[in-house]
């Protein structure tokens, strides 16, 4: 072969060569002009994600400030983003907020509802009055925060009372107790009519088949049996402050993770006689008064609420109460021959109120709250 074939044949090896790497750059330019326009999409939705979050935050605020707070009007100028907020107040367990953030072509919704839990669900035990302790021969141990707005008064023989979570006198009863929220809109809240509203509105809230009504100026038995299982209120009401009282025997037949509270305008006695469940939550809101008497072995878990006194009565009694116990007024233990142990459930705080509660997390006072239920679409 002679010089001319072979600078024939490199020519066409140089050719070769040379589309093959112009296809290549080609390939690699569209690539690069694919991948930019990926990463600007992924730079966009992070930037409409973060705008999101600071118009949710805004938002939760704007709420916490003002509870009348409705959202924004529209868009709002966020840098080179913008963010709109939107509230949904009509809902009775909290504030539904939620904050649209957008960036060039990219939008992206965070939201969830936001809870006003007071802040006696935070203690193990608080009271709005004294903190009475009468023990002869006996052990109390309680776990958590211990507050009282009043007086600690012990009067004890061979016995002791350890408060391991600290116990704090606090004047302030927004710390300690609960005011029942304007429910009859006269503009004062924490009265019975309001309390009666309240009951109203539970009852009114859950379905038919999840509420036990009884009316009654007299005294209404609870047997907490299998004719209550799938229940989640009982609510038992008189005409006037003292009336309505209700009796609860709690016997073996209460079913494992029920969940109910029984409402009353008068006192709630809870009967303890050699009761055990798993599981199970049997949680108490009342205006006059609560009394818990048990003997022997004694466990269960509840939320215990009464806007007058709560006495607890053990004698001979191994038992513990897992929940919170509040009183707007004083609270009594009075135990004999007992080992008895209050232990803290944040619950509440984490958005898991008993049924009923959450009507009572509303406008009255100085209020905690807890963002729940959060989402991103």
């Amino acid at each position: 072969m002679g010089k001319t074939d072979n600078k024939g044949v490199i020519l066409g090896v140089v050719l070769i060569f040379m589309l093959v790497f112009t296809i290549m750059g080609m390939g690699l330019v569209k690539l690069n002009e694919h991948n930019s326009v990926e990463v600007q999409k992924a730079l966009n939705r992070i930037q409409s994600f973060w705008t999101a979050e600071a118009g949710m935050a805004i938002g939760i605020y704007n709420v916490k400030e003002d509870l009348n707070y409705d959202g924004t009007d529209g868009w709002i100028e966020f840098g080179d983003s913008r963010y709109s907020i939107n509230i949904d107040d009509t809902i009775s367990d909290g504030v539904k907020v939620a904050s649209q953030g957008s960036q060039a072509d990219s939008q992206i919704t965070v939201k969830g509802r936001l809870l006003f839990i007071p802040f006696a669900f935070e203690n193990t035990i608080s009271s709005g009055g004294d903190l009475n302790l009468e023990a002869w021969l006996a052990s109390i141990d309680v776990f958590g925060k211990t507050r009282h707005s009043g007086d600690y008064n012990k009067s004890t023989w061979w016995a002791s009372a350890d408060f391991h979570g600290g116990r704090q006198k606090e004047p302030d009863q927004t710390q300690t107790t609960i005011s029942v929220p304007d429910f009859d809109g006269n503009g004062t809240p924490d009265e019975f009519s309001d309390f009666l509203a309240f009951g109203d509105e539970v009852v009114n809230y859950y379905p038919e088949d999840e509420v036990v009504n009884i009316e009654t100026n007299g005294t209404a038995w609870i047997y907490p049996d299998q004719n209550l299982v799938g229940k989640k209120v009982v609510y038992v009401h008189g005409d006037n402050p003292g009336t309505g009282d209700v009796n609860i025997l709690f016997d073996a037949t209460w079913s494992d993770d029920q969940d109910l509270t029984v409402i009353s305008t008068g006192t709630i006695n809870y009967i303890q006689p050699l009761q055990f469940q798993s599981d199970a939550r049997l949680s108490i809101i009342s205006w006059e008064g609560y009394n818990e008497s048990s003997i022997f072995r004694s466990t269960h878990e509840s939320v215990i609420y009464t806007h007058s006194d709560v006495e607890f009565v053990d004698i001979l009694d191994w038992g513990s109460n897992t929940g919170n116990v509040i009183s707007n007024s004083d609270v009594n233990l009075k135990t004999v021959l007992t080992y008895e142990r209050f232990y803290f459930s944040d619950k509440a705080m984490q958005g898991n109120l008993p049924p009923g509660f959450r009507f009572l997390c509303g406008e009255s006072g100085n209020l905690s709250t807890k963002l729940v239920d959060w989402e991103v679409n």
